[in-house]
């Protein structure tokens, strides 16, 4: 496990400037399964407009996303689900600490009999990622990890590496032999964001620190020619609820819910400001 150092690219001064040097990066957004659980387990239930019941039971979807950088490949964001949860219903390749807090919180996965899990997706697309990159620590994020190979690139945030994440992935990163730590205390501001990371050095690829559903959470934006696209990650839970201005759950007290509330009110900005980028949630499969 290691820092990894960005090569060095443009002092970009704004967002505009770096769409100006957006590339052509075909992508795709594609689901594994689905989480069903009530809503006061996502998100908290103070910020809950009135038409919203924090005992109202949601299914939301698993997502992960893919682009291909004309010289690094096909790289993902979070890996979703792999094939045990058709396997092995409903709790599939999760820990026990996973399982137990799923069975007390009276949450399911579910992924079906169609094989959408993250291993036949890839080989239905002719899908060779290189490089993983991870909005966080959270199983319904690191589960597909297991479908890919041990020299995989794997990066994540250099804070999220903590005791509860490693009881709650348990084994899912088996046998990885490429780990990479981001760290976001060496970005940049680029407003309305406070640390941004140009990760190739290129301007195509940039990752984003939104703090508060997990320490060093991160979202990425990938600066493609077609539509710029921000993968919000859980920094917000869904479109309706970013839309209801909904703030997702934490776990760190009132740091957490300090952080969640600044990293919601950057991306909201950001989608103000920018409002021909298209914003993609995890939980989601439609965008905003």
């Amino acid at each position: 496990m290691e820092t990894y150092h960005a090569p060095a690219g443009k002092p970009y001064q704004d967002w505009n400037a770096v769409f100006d040097d957006a590339l052509f990066m075909p992508w795709t957004a594609f689901n594994t399964g689905y989480i069903s659980g009530v809503l006061k387990n996502n998100a908290q239930p103070d910020s809950f407009p009135s038409h919203r019941d924090p005992a109202e039971r949601y299914v939301y979807a698993v997502m992960v996303f893919q682009f291909r950088h004309p010289i690094r490949g096909d790289i993902l964001i979070d890996t979703g689900y792999d094939r045990t949860f058709q396997e092995r219903p409903p709790y599939g390749n999760l820990s026990l600490a996973m399982r137990l807090v799923y069975k007390l919180t009276k949450v399911q996965c579910i992924q079906g009999s169609d094989e959408i899990d993250l291993g036949s997706h890839l080989e239905r697309h002719q899908i060779a990622p290189a490089h993983v990159f991870l909005t966080h620590l959270h199983s319904d994020h690191t589960a597909g990890l297991p479908s890919l190979p041990s020299p995989t690139r794997i990066y994540f945030g250099a804070q999220e590496r903590t005791l509860v994440s490693r009881l709650l992935c348990g084994n899912h990163f088996a046998g990885k032999s490429s780990i990479h730590l981001l760290d976001m205390s060496a970005g940049t501001a680029l407003e309305p964001f406070t640390h941004v990371f140009d990760v190739f050095g290129d301007g195509t690829f940039w990752a984003l620190s939104t703090p508060g559903h997990t320490r060093d959470h991160l979202a990425y934006l990938i600066n493609t020619s077609l539509t710029p696209i921000l993968i919000v990650g859980d920094a917000e839970l869904t479109t309706w609820a970013m839309r209801d201005k909904i703030l997702v759950s934490t776990i760190d007290g009132k740091r957490g819910k300090q952080e969640v509330r600044r990293s919601a009110s950057m991306i909201r900005a950001f989608h103000e400001a920018y409002p021909g980028v298209q914003i993609w949630f995890s939980h989601d499969e439609e965008h905003l």
